[in-house]
């Protein structure tokens, strides 16, 4: 059967305008994700920077049985600490804030150590850096990580920087002298005095003097010898002899500076008859 001309146009012109809705849908979908392209990944937050103040140089040991707490500031430069962003005192193997020892005349120093807070923001953060009386003088390297947890990304991301400071502890004349011991045998008049000497092992390499006075009469050096330390111990000795020494005679012993450890003199003493 034919169909009525004005029927078959009809039908032409919905195959068409139903046609040109499909080829439209297609631009459609590609203009919301391009072939090719990648949707949108949210940028890491920002950690830009560690930073120490505060921290001088140069410590002293305190007094014996003392501890010397020194703060100084951590700062942190990155995005504000919320439930997405967090900081951390430690590395990627979860190792903390640490001393770490550089340069020291005791063979295993005794190091000073790092306090630090419980948590971190971006700013300024107080730690204390504690030296016992008992450290060993020396150079010291402070090592302080701090780790960025970004759980606003997928996958997490995580920074670690770490900030390094130098710090040299030294000894005191009069934290050297508390430590510093010499004790002899008896002797008789004009024979050979023996002299044991003691010192803290930082003063290894230290050259002592020891110096006697006789009544009314100036200060005479009698001999020099140089520190040292044997295999396990925990002193730096010498051993002085002279005859020079008489009942009524005073002694003093002048040990000379070392790298961190300044000279200083012991007490009097007066040599008497037993």
């Amino acid at each position: 059967m034919r169909l009525p001309t004005r029927l078959t146009a009809s039908l032409a012109a919905t195959a068409l305008v139903a046609g040109a809705g499909l080829v439209a849908a297609a631009p459609a979908t590609a203009q919301t994700q391009p072939a090719g392209e990648v949707a949108a990944v949210s940028p890491a937050a920002d950690f830009s920077s560690l930073t120490i103040s505060g921290l001088k140089k140069k410590q002293k040991l305190p007094k014996a049985g003392k501890t010397r707490k020194v703060k100084f500031t951590v700062n942190i430069a990155g995005a504000p600490a919320d439930a997405n962003i967090e900081y951390k005192n430690y590395d990627a193997d979860f190792a903390g804030p640490r001393v770490v020892p550089i340069k020291s005349k005791v063979k295993n120093p005794n190091k000073p150590r790092i306090v630090y807070p419980s948590t971190l923001a971006p700013g300024a953060n107080t730690f204390t850096l504690e030296i016992p009386s008992f450290a060993s003088p020396g150079s010291y390297e402070l090592q302080i990580p701090v780790t960025q947890n970004d759980r606003s990304t997928y996958p997490r991301t995580v920074t670690t920087k770490i900030v390094k400071a130098k710090v040299n502890i030294n000894a005191t004349p009069k934290i050297s002298r508390a430590a510093t011991s010499y004790f002899a045998p008896s002797w008789k008049t004009g024979a050979t005095a023996k002299i044991t000497f003691r010192a803290p092992a930082y003063q290894k390499g230290a050259k002592v003097t020891l110096q006697y006075k006789a009544p009314k009469s100036k200060w005479k050096k009698v001999t020099t010898k140089k520190l040292k330390v044997k295999k396990g111990a925990y002193n730096a000795t010498a051993v002085l002899k002279t005859k020079k020494l008489r009942p009524g005679h005073k002694i003093r012993f002048k040990v000379s500076k070392v790298k961190w450890a300044p000279a200083y003199k012991t007490k009097t003493d007066k040599i008497v008859r037993r």
